[in-house]
């Protein structure tokens, strides 16, 4: 959520000029939405958020994350240049890669990247297999007119029905609305039933 967040506001520029990370510790030992924990350790979206906050990002635009064997992949290719420099000339090289690590699509994208700009690219040309099963991995690496890297990003997609899984998110969350209410709202005992009694101190 994350990743997918901040690069969407990064796309946004100049409309939107700056994005800020509410939690970043947390202050308890639980799950929250820090990226670093209670005992000051990275959680693995630490390197995510830190992709997505490149001065120079080459970001994927997409709207779903599983795709049926058969169908096109469907995603723009953007890069987000937040220097003062303009990178003339330069490409992106685009790599998705299976879940057992074999290359199975690999393209050269053209790209000018003007200094202090937002601009999206061309769309990735890929049909997943028709036997395609579990997941597969889309690498970007922005190269300048010298091969130099500027900028990578990757990205986890899954195969899978999108229109199925989000009809098994909302009746999971409404599951979760559910024991929400009967458990004493917000506050954190509702998960403890047992130890806190829950629903007893719900409006205090």
């Amino acid at each position: 959520e994350f990743q997918f967040a901040l690069e969407h506001f990064r796309r946004l520029k100049p409309r939107v000029s700056g994005t800020g990370v509410c939690h970043f510790m947390t202050h308890w030992p639980d799950f929250k939405w820090g990226i670093v924990d209670y005992y000051g350790e990275r959680k693995r979206s630490f390197a995510m958020v830190a992709r997505a906050y490149q001065p120079v990002l080459v970001s994927l635009e997409y709207a779903k994350r599983r795709w049926l064997p058969g169908e096109p992949l469907v995603a723009s290719i953007w890069v987000v240049n937040d220097r003062y420099e303009e990178y003339p000339h330069a490409t992106v090289r685009c790599r998705i890669v299976g879940d057992g690590g074999q290359l199975l699509h690999e393209e050269t994208i053209p790209a000018e990247v003007p200094a202090d700009s937002s601009n999206r690219l061309a769309g990735i040309r890929w049909k997943l297999p028709g036997n395609m099963a579990g997941n597969f991995d889309c690498h970007l690496a922005l190269l300048d007119r010298g091969g130099k890297e500027l900028s990578q990003n990757q990205y986890r997609f899954m195969v899978g029905d999108e229109a199925k899984a989000r009809a098994e998110r909302l009746q999971l969350r409404a599951k979760y609305l559910e024991l929400r209410e009967q458990g004493g709202g917000r506050l954190y005992y509702r998960f403890f039933p047992e130890l806190y009694g829950a629903g007893q101190t719900r409006n205090h």
